[in-house]
């Protein structure tokens, strides 16, 4: 009989909690659904906890976390449940985000949760209590995005010197790619403005437009390198093709209109047409050539002649 009473199995129902937390340690990891109850619905809180140290269920375990008398060991013990199965409604919980990068071992598993946070604040706050210093180093120098080096540059201040210097000096270069984004921007305009005043007729038309040209090849380069600068840090870049789509189109070389000159001819003309003017001179011909006559004729001729040489001078005949 006595041996009997000793061997009795604690039971759950006992109003102490000393026994139902043995009841709890003689279960099964089968029994998660007791595990639950009891977790859920126990008045003590070392039986509560006993209980969630056996629970193995994500869902049942984030029950836990805004409950204050064990909602930090609540998360910790969901940090160590959670698996590729687990809702991402409770993955990305700002609580379960911000424990898990905190609690990260290794600069892989940290850079694993950082996508997943998307609150600045809760993700500066979280690398500050990572305690090791080269897992936080590694997470700073994958971080481009501006409002979380600007969370991290500032938690950082006075507490970690390696994560504080890459975020300021990446916000540094942020601020001075931005602004000399500003400068390219104003010497687009400039640069067209200068394009579009050069005339088609100018003097110098060819040399200047040349020069437009580099100026303007070589600010299509420096554009490319600060938008390629900005894309790091998740700034849109500006749509170049767009930007050169606005420089406007070279004149049109003036072509000229090829002449075939028969200079022989021309000569032969000109030889009869001085025949003419001296045979006129003889007091026995009645027929006269006018000045103006003979001036129109030597005035085309001499249209016909230079519009030929000017193209393909007169070989020696």
């Amino acid at each position: 009989m006595l041996r009997k009473l000793f061997s009795r199995k604690p039971r759950l129902d006992s109003e102490d909690p000393a026994i139902r937390v043995a009841a709890l340690a003689d279960l099964g990891d089968g029994e998660q659904a007791t595990f639950a109850r009891v977790f859920r619905d126990d008045a003590h809180r070392e039986v509560r906890l006993k209980a969630l140290e056996r629970l193995n269920r994500p869902d049942i375990v984030f029950e836990g976390l805004d409950d204050d008398d064990v909602g930090a060991e609540a998360l910790v013990r969901l940090l160590e449940v959670i698996d590729d199965d687990t809702p991402d409604t409770i993955r990305d919980h700002p609580a379960v985000q911000r424990a898990a990068l905190a609690a990260a071992e290794t600069a892989d598993a940290a850079l694993a949760i950082v996508p997943r946070i998307t609150e600045p604040l809760t993700f500066a706050a979280a690398l500050a209590e990572n305690p090791r210093a080269t897992v936080r180093l590694a997470v700073v120098e994958a971080t481009w995005e501006p409002a979380a080096l600007a969370e991290l540059e500032k938690t950082a201040r006075r507490r970690d010197k390696s994560v504080h210097r890459v975020a300021r000096e990446r916000l540094a270069a942020l601020r001075a790619a931005s602004h000399r984004r500003n400068e390219e921007d104003t010497q687009t305009e400039t640069i067209l403005a200068t394009a579009l005043a050069l005339e088609d007729d100018d003097p110098h038309y060819e040399a200047r437009r040349d020069a437009i040209e580099r100026d303007w090849a070589d600010h299509l380069v420096a554009m490319e390198e600060t938008d390629g600068e900005l894309a790091r840090f998740n700034v849109v870049t500006r749509d170049l093709n767009a930007i050169r789509g606005r420089f406007p189109a070279r004149r049109q070389s003036v072509q000229v209109r090829q002449l075939e000159v028969d200079f022989g001819a021309l000569l032969t003309r000109t030889e009869a047409l001085l025949a003419d003017v001296v045979g006129s001179l003889d007091p026995g011909n009645e027929e006269r050539i006018s000045v103006d006559e003979t001036k129109r004729a030597v005035d085309e001729l001499a249209e016909r002649w230079n519009a030929g040489a000017d193209v393909k001078p007169p070989g020696e005949e």
